[in-house]
């Protein structure tokens, strides 16, 4: 028990109000702003706008996701249609208790979204946005126009944009959108950072939605770091990607990943890789990979022809794994690292195996669990070469890998517990990436 519970206890049980503290996500109400809400501003002030919560604060509020000393705090972050923000904060009251430092709301989100910019004075920010408003959002302002698709959502018609910049060589309106939106990663992605605004290279993906008035909004921005390798072909790492939840469901994410992938192909890129994606943006790209594997006629033939071969005879020792030649073609045609290849491999299986019964479906996952073993429990002939270190409880242990590749889960190390729990973990993570490749698939989690 920490002293702000002890104390909460002990006011609990004398009967005295007790010190507040309230979950700082529950506090938290991003309200975006369209271009009609500026018109109307005059007359209806910031009433009646929508709003969304944050996935996390911990970021802002510190790592107990508190605010401490207020009853009922509310914070509102107002964005205008170019991301300006302006924080309304209030409560019914303050507790005062010399003994509990009050959480300061505002200050942690100057920090955040950078003094100069974070509007607080309600009029100031109306003034501001108005004058935003008045010079408009032009398009040839937004970078190259990359990908346009047509979106329709409770019976009305959208015309999505998605533009890209190289941000170092950006116009203004992209540089102030980038610094604008880039603060709001910290309240949807654990361990966001910001990206060096002058690195050439950074590319930024700015998305925008036309309604059928003419009306253009943004509503998402991605980032890219384009890697050099000799020599001259390029890897690109997609970093930070933002999409307003309150435009989520419209397949924007899906159209991000179109997008990077259409201005890779026009420059050389070898392969795209996500940095510490959510579960579903590497959902939207798995999606996206299988479906192209679905289209290259070879790897489904090679899929299913090693399905074919269970129980043959002649089988190999492991007939589904996939020959490096094909993991290197997958590689060089669909932009994807040898880890991913690996890991649509097994989604091609799976899907080819859905369609074969029971016992097709158990192979492959037969054939995920033996690659596991084969990597981290049997061990390296090579003492020195390919190991992983991991931290434990007592200092660290050091697990000998036929790969380069980092260990999934939490498997325990070999110093610390049997090979039967071993081998009882790598089941647990088996079940995990089945129901990870059922969801891809759309299958339901007891199909088998």
């Amino acid at each position: 028990m920490d002293f702000l519970d002890l104390k909460r206890a002990r006011a609990l049980a004398d009967g005295l109000e007790t010190v507040e503290a309230v979950d700082s996500n529950e506090c938290l109400h991003f309200r975006p702003l369209s271009h009609s809400h500026v018109s109307e501003v005059n007359e209806k002030g910031l009433e009646g706008v929508g709003d969304f919560g944050p996935l996390m604060s911990h970021q802002i509020y510190g790592q107990d996701e508190l605010i401490r000393g207020y009853v009922n705090p509310r914070v509102d972050i107002y964005l205008s249609p170019m991301f300006l923000p302006y924080v309304q904060t209030s409560y019914e009251s303050r507790v005062s208790d010399d003994g509990i430092a009050t959480t300061d709301l505002v200050k942690p989100l100057k920090e955040a979204f950078g003094e100069s910019t974070l509007q607080l004075e309600r009029e100031a920010f109306f003034e501001k946005m108005r004058e935003e408003e008045k010079l408009g959002l032009k398009m040839e302002d937004l970078g190259e126009r990359v990908l346009t698709r047509t979106i329709e959502k409770d019976g009305k018609q959208s015309t999505l944009g998605i533009f890209q910049s190289t941000l170092a060589d950006a116009s203004e309106t992209v540089k102030k959108l980038h610094a604008r939106i880039e603060p709001l990663l910290l309240f949807f992605i654990d361990c966001a950072a910001a990206i060096d605004t002058e690195d050439p290279s950074w590319e930024v993906f700015l998305v925008t939605l036309q309604d059928e008035d003419g009306n253009i909004e943004i509503v998402g921005m991605c980032t890219v770091y384009v890697f050099y390798v000799y020599p001259d072909k390029k890897r690109f790492r997609v970093a930070q990607v933002f999409v307003l939840p309150n435009q989520q469901g419209k397949g924007i994410g899906s159209a991000i990943v179109d997008a990077v992938f259409e201005v890779a192909k026009n420059k050389g890129v070898v392969d795209i890789t996500l940095e510490d994606p959510t579960d579903d943006f590497r959902r939207i790209r798995d999606r996206k990979d299988l479906h192209e594997m679905l289209a290259q006629e070879w790897i489904v033939s090679m899929a299913k022809d090693a399905l074919g071969s269970l129980g043959s005879k002649a089988s190999t020792p492991n007939p589904l794994s996939a020959p490096t030649e094909a993991i290197d073609r997958l590689c060089s045609t669909l932009m994807m690292n040898k880890k991913q290849a690996q890991r649509m491999w097994e989604s091609l299986l799976y899907k080819v195996a859905s369609d074969m019964g029971n016992e097709a479906t158990a192979a492959v996952e037969g054939y995920i669990a033996k690659t596991l073993e084969e990597m981290f429990v049997g061990g390296a002939k090579d003492d020195s070469e390919n190991k992983v270190v991991v931290d434990t409880p007592t200092g660290f242990v050091m697990y000998k890998s036929k790969t380069k590749m980092t260990i999934p889960g939490n498997i325990p190390p070999v110093e610390e517990v049997t090979r039967e729990q071993q081998r009882a973990t790598i089941a647990d993570y088996v079940a995990g990436r089945v129901a990870e490749i059922q969801r891809l698939l759309g299958l339901s989690l007891d199909q088998h």
